[in-house]
């Protein structure tokens, strides 16, 4: 029997830490008996208690009490007699619990592969080797995760033929999409023990992780007219889609025509969206202190500016912004003797 602390889990498929959530690791035997592992932290290490013999599934789940509607974080099979495979995916969200990503940006991955029988040419053929494999699925329009049924497309499914780490950089999404800068989906990569070493009739899971893609957000504004020339500026209306999470939105004002580095520009207090949440939001809201706020004369460009994990982005701009509060007299200036 094998004892195991159950860090391999917790610590590389952290659990959601928001109350109202209750995390848990199923060990599934061999011999088809389970064994929970409740309540766990949201981060930390545990020991089995049970122990391994021949070859056990452990599956991470979080459980949203409200509901009981469950979610699988993670899954590894831990045995003796077959090879190991960790999988690590990167990205430029340092956001750990679900890698994510926007669907514009490239990330990595790392397998690391150990186990595999490369100097005995008598042995089992799948003693030889692991499988890789890459799903991906897109997301119906509005949700957050892959809905049952959803259909996944399999762009590889290859043998992995030595032990040691393998890396792929610079990885473009692979989701189809109508329009792609607005896809939604995931990406699972795995790593399965061949079938016949020890694990069975059919292959098994060793480890596998998920990348969440985001589509690229957007902004609308109305309420100004670029050939009127404003004494009071009016209210303006904004409408954001698609705020990636963890951002921040705001309008950004300042005078001149558009430059990619302004001098004074004024970040409308009033507009700021912060997005603390998992998935992408959307916003609407009115602007009323631009009048407030601009008080020269002048010729102005307005823009919404987003903030990212991956840095700033403009959503929209809009110039000129004519703002001419003096009064004018028009006539002509006359005397008598």
């Amino acid at each position: 029997m094998k004892k195991l602390l159950l860090s391999l889990l917790v610590t590389t498929a952290v659990s959601y830490a928001n109350d109202g959530y209750m995390n848990q690791i199923v060990q599934t035997h061999a011999d088809g008996t389970t064994h929970m592992i409740t309540p766990l932290a949201a981060a930390g290490t545990s020991y089995d208690a049970d122990g391994v013999v021949d070859s056990s599934v452990f599956r991470l789940w979080t459980i949203r009490l409200s509901d009981n509607a469950e979610y699988l974080l993670d899954e590894k099979t831990v045995s003796s007699y077959h090879p190991q495979g960790i999988v690590k995916i990167n990205t430029g969200d340092p956001y750990t619990l679900i890698p994510r990503t926007r669907v514009d940006q490239t990330f990595s991955i790392e397998f690391e592969v150990s186990g595999i029988v490369t100097d005995d040419p008598s042995v089992h053929d799948a003693a030889k080797s692991v499988i890789f494999d890459h799903r991906t699925t897109e997301y119906a329009s509005g949700e957050s995760e892959a809905l049952p049924g959803a259909h996944w497309d399999t762009h590889d499914h290859d043998p992995i033929i030595s032990n040691g780490t393998h890396n792929f950089n610079n990885i473009v999404t692979q989701i189809q999409a109508a329009d792609l800068t607005q896809a939604r989906g995931e990406e699972v990569f795995s790593i399965y023990a061949n079938p016949d070493f020890g694990v069975g009739e059919g292959a098994t899971l060793l480890d596998h992780k998920r990348v969440q893609i985001w589509p690229i957000a957007s902004a609308t504004v109305s309420g100004i007219d670029t050939s009127v020339e404003y004494t009071k500026i009016p209210q303006v209306n904004v409408n954001l889609v698609d705020l990636y999470p963890d951002s921040t939105t705001y309008i950004r004002v300042y005078e001149g025509e558009p430059s990619a580095t302004p001098v004074s520009p004024l970040n409308i207090n009033t507009s700021f969206v912060i997005v603390d949440d998992v998935k992408p939001v959307n916003r609407s809201y009115n602007v009323t202190s631009l009048d407030t706020r601009i008080t020269e004369d002048g010729i102005y460009t307005m823009e919404v500016i987003h903030e990212t994990p991956f840095g700033a982005d403009l959503l929209y701009q809009t110039y000129p912004l004519k703002v001419e509060r003096s009064i004018k007299v028009n006539g002509n200036v006359n005397s008598s003797e």
